[in-house]
């Protein structure tokens, strides 16, 4: 076989091979030890396999080879920052820029890596200079959308869609600026995987982009439906798609706990609608949910509450199903002023009159994948900053400062405030009645945008959002309002990143509360 890439890769599915393709490079290589594209593409299928080490073993060998690879480089600082070691992916990326003669292929490559590495960063500015050097490279869908990706970090979420308009018509080939079509789309398997998980990534992007200007357009809303294909099980198992209920009478529907614990909380509002279009209405929750639910949540009679199973699959349960995180587009969509919205939705058991207590979340928690940590990053507030108007709010209202926080990820600042007796900890268990039985307590929880906001909200306990702009479409782009809780305010960054700016709103907030309190 001359060519190593008829060992790699599927010519049907655009997929790697796996122990086949591997035993056949091996074998290659024991004769060929010399090959550095061998062993190069040896690297690529344990790094698609997740075979981290070996990869990385397999692309320093090929270095030791050829030093001026580039695609290793590359590769190799991908690799890192998917460890989230972003200074080692750095220098890799560094290097192979660094070299002479390259192909604007392999330029446009290493600029890719370099925008998402500067993202991953939070240096937007220089990750959008990167971004539009790619774009030069080459007009491709990857170009844009990472440009795309930085111009909305930036607030400017009308360039973000027009850059990826641009991606979605050169990953279609249309040329049409009417995009009614593109929920056709998800779903279609006609096509490689890469292609496939490619597009659905590109429509997932378009609607949150959509939604950030207008959080009410409902075909935009339907657009959200492309993040079930964004993975390889979308692909590798068609019923996935083939059984996802769309808001039908039906005598069977499950719902399934599918993202985060926030997104679950939300969209709890809907059972009692979802639960009129069927004899039976089955719900697998996470654990640390159940409690909470069969507790609080007033479930119609024809509802069965059970622990997601871990080795069964929804969609092989010869029943529509859906994840709860589309619920609310199959029964019509989010909006204003809509019935399952607005009003708490989950029973408290502690009168508010007893009330004491300002609960702080200052941090989105630490997460082992780049995309999901520079994501909890960018909401994250600075502990000193919130800090500091918190112990103000302490002596004005005589409240103590509870941390709300499970993880505290060793901040040296916080545990010097534990220390002096300026905040307490609050919570010890993992458990969301428990995190529900303590915050009930409380007069007032000051969050960023967590699971905790969305608590917050379904209990009716006082909330203020502290809000990065831009933010997640659900909570808006302005208004001081959300749509979502009647119990939640919102406190925004004047610009991207100033969070000084936000807490100044929030302390207007705290204190317009105590003032409603006292009269």
């Amino acid at each position: 076989m001359d060519n190593p890439l008829e060992a790699r890769i599927d010519s049907k599915t655009g997929t790697y091979l796996k122990a086949s393709a591997i035993k056949k490079l091996d074998q290659r290589i024991i004769f060929d030890p010399r090959n550095d594209e061998l062993i190069h593409q040896l690297g690529r299928i344990y790094q698609e396999k997740g075979l981290k080490g070996k990869a990385k073993r397999a692309y320093v060998i090929a270095l030791s080879i050829n030093q001026k690879r580039a695609r290793t480089l590359n590769n190799l600082g991908v690799l890192e920052l998917s460890n989230l070691h972003s200074e080692i992916a750095e220098e890799w990326l560094s290097k192979g820029l660094e070299l002479n003669h390259i192909s604007s292929e392999e330029k446009a490559l290493l600029l890719n890596s370099y925008c998402e590495l500067k993202i991953f960063q939070l240096r937007i500015e220089e990750a959008k200079t990167f971004a539009n050097k790619q774009v030069k490279y080459e007009q491709s869908i990857r170009s844009y959308n990472n440009l795309a990706i930085c111009l909305k970090l930036l607030n400017k979420i009308a360039a973000a869609l027009r850059a990826q308009s641009f991606a979605i018509k050169l990953l279609t080939g249309s040329s049409e600026t009417d995009i009614s079509y593109l929920p056709k789309l998800i779903g279609n398997r006609n096509t490689s995987q890469q292609n496939y998980q490619n597009m659905h990534i590109q429509l997932l992007n378009l609607a949150q982009y959509k939604l950030c200007l207008n959080p009410f357009c409902i075909d935009s809303q339907k657009l959200l439906l492309a993040g079930v294909g964004i993975n390889s099980l979308g692909w590798e198992e068609p019923e996935i798609f083939e059984t996802i209920w769309k808001g039908e009478q039906v005598t069977s529907l499950l719902l399934w706990d599918d993202q985060g614990f926030g997104d679950a909380i939300q969209n709890l509002s809907w059972i009692r609608v979802a639960s009129e279009k069927t004899s039976l209405l089955k719900i697998w929750l996470r654990s640390p949910l159940i409690k909470l639910v069969q507790k609080r949540l007033l479930l119609p009679d024809n509802c069965i509450l059970e622990r997601i199973p871990n080795d069964q699959k929804p969609w092989k349960q010869n029943s529509p199903q859906l994840g709860l995180w589309y619920l609310p587009i199959a029964l019509g969509g989010w909006k204003p002023a809509h019935d399952c919205l607005g009003k708490a939705s989950l029973i408290r058991s502690c009168p508010e009159k007893h009330s004491r207590g300002i609960g702080l979340v200052w941090s989105a928690g630490k997460h082992s994948a780049a995309q999901p940590e520079w994501s909890a990053r960018i909401r994250d507030i600075p502990f000193q900053i919130l800090f500091n108007e918190a112990v103000q709010w302490r002596s004005d209202f005589g409240e103590d400062l509870i941390s709300l926080q499970l993880t505290k990820d060793n901040n040296q600042e916080f545990y010097r405030a534990l220390d002096s007796n300026l905040i307490k900890n609050g919570l010890k268990e993992t458990d969301w009645d428990a995190t529900a039985r303590v915050i009930e307590k409380l007069s007032i929880v000051i969050t960023i945008d967590t699971a905790m906001a969305h608590l917050c909200g379904a209990l009716g306990i006082p909330c203020i959002v502290l809000l990065n702009r831009p933010c997640d479409w659900r909570w808006g782009q302005e208004s001081t309002n959300s749509f979502l809780y009647n119990s939640v305010k919102l406190a925004r960054c004047p610009s991207p990143g100033d969070w000084s700016g936000a807490v100044k709103k929030a302390s207007r907030l705290v204190h317009m509360h105590y003032k409603e309190l006292i009269t």
